[in-house]
């Protein structure tokens, strides 16, 4: 699954399995986006599939947890 997010231009992830995309997931040129659709509570906070704090200068854009 790392290797064909990797190589993709879009990431879409709803699994959610909170906080399961991080930095292994993309590469390091900046021209992916990352669309995190999962949601989940952890500790009283709505968190995504996407650790969003690991990726933000990673990626080209990233959506934010609603």
């Amino acid at each position: 699954m790392r290797s064909i997010c990797k190589a993709s231009d879009i990431i879409i992830s709803a699994t959610g399995n909170l906080h399961l995309v991080d930095e292994t997931f993309v590469r390091a040129d900046k021209k992916q986006i990352v669309i995190d659709v999962g949601r989940g509570m952890l500790d009283g906070k709505s968190v995504g599939d996407v650790k969003t704090e690991q990726l933000m200068d990673k990626v080209y854009a990233i959506t934010p947890v609603p």
